[in-house]
């Protein structure tokens, strides 16, 4: 069990059910051999004493077995991250505990990086404040996709050619301008220095602190990067812009600092390079903090960006986050304002309403938990209210989730009074950056059949 030290256990997210922790072993690798007897009461502590860290990455611990035979597992949801655990006897920390990307076989996180450069989204971490994790490294949050964002603005900041005033002290026989009169009187017993005059000049210049401060932090990127595990195709389109900023940086000094400061007068590009500089100097002091990823804020990008081109690809309107908003009074702080499709598609009388849920459905395809049937009914009376707001004669609701491989199953309900029809889809996207084409040329066709099929039936 204790294979890497201070990793209690790594688990991939959407986890129904992890492998099973017997009591027994872990009382003898990490509980420091508590008392055999109570081995229930044990994990239950350490389930208590743990309970605001599982909160934090939504896991749920599940006993199972007697007090002779008691085993540990867990549940885990949408969310990646690492959090530190402590010790039932002793309220210590042991370990850390790892939720990883479930489409991953590792922890350096390539395939969520490659990802997020595919379709152009940055999620930052969110971290904990709390005990400090254990193992610094193999648990640390990826860094690469916020360095990588924050070169694409250092590339546009070196390019806009951003110059302060700096100000500057110059000796001068001339005496206009602004004299440094408390300098000057410095030297007045000596005679050869009284015609020379200490002048105040302010003059534009690329050679400022705030770009040697950013200069900085690219230097702090670039050794992150190296030692990141980016794909190939990751390092191709990063190295173009490491090289452009080198040569445009070449003459500037860095600048240490822990805080860059973001002036007023600073232009637009200038201010968000700035901002994502300090993202990335604030995760430096919060590598061993608790962190967590909400990878179902990363999932609907995917699906967002997939339906995107689509709808580019074959000339659809598409509309995303749209919001049917509700009129009248709030007398419940439980009420909802609107509600928010993932995406909306259009073309003529028919309309897609799209909705992506990073859940385990298509990962446990022959479970029979409660759990994800009460979950699948909610998921698809949520899409039908969607479709409910809709003024088009037809009706489509595909519901996406994360699947190993792609596949789509569409079904149509119908209400036999009044005749309303309804399409919904259940579609598995494969959560991956390889198979994002193979994904939209499968999914296109699959809607071009689909309508193909309801413009006949409309003329037939």
């Amino acid at each position: 069990m204790k294979s890497t030290p201070n990793i209690f256990a790594e688990i991939p997210c959407l986890t129904e059910q992890s492998s099973s922790f017997n009591a027994l072993e872990l009382n003898k690798v990490w509980f420091g051999n508590s008392n055999k007897r109570y081995l229930m009461q044990t994990l239950q502590k350490f389930i208590t004493y743990n309970k605001s860290y599982f909160d934090f990455l939504n896991i749920t611990p599940i006993l199972e077995g007697d007090e002779q035979d008691i085993e540990l597992r867990f549940k885990t949801t949408n969310y990646i991250g690492s959090i530190p655990l402590k010790a039932p006897n002793s309220g210590k920390q042991i370990s850390d505990l790892l939720v990883v990307p479930r489409f991953s076989s590792n922890t350096n996180y390539t395939d969520l990086l490659d990802i997020l450069d595919k379709i152009k989204c940055y999620i930052q971490p969110e971290f904990m404040e709390g005990l400090f994790l254990k193992s610094k490294i193999s648990t640390a949050p990826p860094l690469s996709y916020e360095i990588i964002k924050f070169f694409n603005l250092l590339m546009k900041v070196v390019s806009f050619n951003w110059t302060k005033f700096i100000r500057k002290e110059v000796n001068s026989r001339d005496a206009s301008g602004l004299i440094n009169w408390n300098r000057y009187i410095i030297h007045l017993n000596d005679l050869q220095q009284w015609t020379v005059f200490p002048l105040i000049k302010n003059s534009l210049s690329a050679y400022h602190r705030g770009l040697a401060e950013l200069k900085y932090v690219f230097e702090i990127g670039k050794i992150e990067l190296q030692k990141a595990n980016l794909s190939y195709s990751a390092k191709i389109s990063i190295k173009n812009t490491i090289q452009y900023i080198d040569s445009h940086l070449a003459t500037i000094n860095s600048q240490p600092t822990s805080d860059i400061n973001i002036s007023v007068a600073d232009p637009e590009i200038v201010k968000e390079c700035k901002t994502q500089a300090n993202i990335i100097l604030k995760h430096q002091f919060s590598l061993r903090q608790p962190w967590r990823i909400d990878m179902a804020a990363v999932f609907e990008k995917f699906v967002q960006y997939i339906f995107d081109e689509i709808s580019k690809e074959a000339g659809l309107s598409s509309i995303k986050n749209y919001k049917f908003r509700k009129s009248g009074d709030r007398s419940f702080t439980w009420e909802l304002n609107y509600l928010e499709p993932d995406i909306l598609i259009y073309k003529d009388s028919i309309c897609i309403v799209v909705e992506a849920k990073y859940k385990s459905h298509l990962f446990n395809k022959d479970s029979t938990s409660a759990q994800l049937k009460d979950d699948f009914r909610s998921d698809l009376h949520q899409l039908l209210a969607y479709t409910s707001f809709l003024e088009q004669k037809n009706k489509i609701g595909l519901l996406c989730y994360p699947s190993s491989k792609y596949g789509s199953k569409i079904d149509e309900y119908i209400n036999p009074q009044g005749n309303v029809k309804c399409f919904i889809g259940l579609v598995g996207i494969p959560f991956s950056a390889e198979m994002i084409n193979d994904t939209i040329a499968n999914l296109r066709t699959e809607i071009e059949k689909l309508f193909t099929y309801i413009e006949v039936s409309e003329v037939g």
